[in-house]
């Protein structure tokens, strides 16, 4: 498993990070995250304690993406809020 982890700063600056969260129980009920002590997402959590976890078992789409070779959809109309 692979993931992209999305923290904030103080100022709400976003950092985005590849990293591979250890999954403890099975069922993703509680992950384990090891950032660098030296890096942004380290600080990012030490300052507001929340991140989001974008998780895929894919690393293909994210050696993609970090590499800027992403080929998006494009926008796809009437899907967000129908139903709701």
């Amino acid at each position: 498993m692979e993931a992209i982890i999305t923290t904030a700063d103080a100022t709400g600056a976003v950092n985005i990070a590849p990293m591979g969260p250890e999954v403890a129980d099975g069922n993703f009920r509680r992950i384990t995250l090891k950032p660098f002590r030296s890096s942004r997402t380290f600080a990012n959590l030490r300052h507001s304690g929340t991140a989001v976890v974008h998780v895929t078992d894919d690393v293909e789409l994210i050696a993609a993406s970090a590499t800027g070779t992403v080929d998006p959809l494009g926008l796809v109309e009437g899907l967000l809020g129908d139903g709701l």
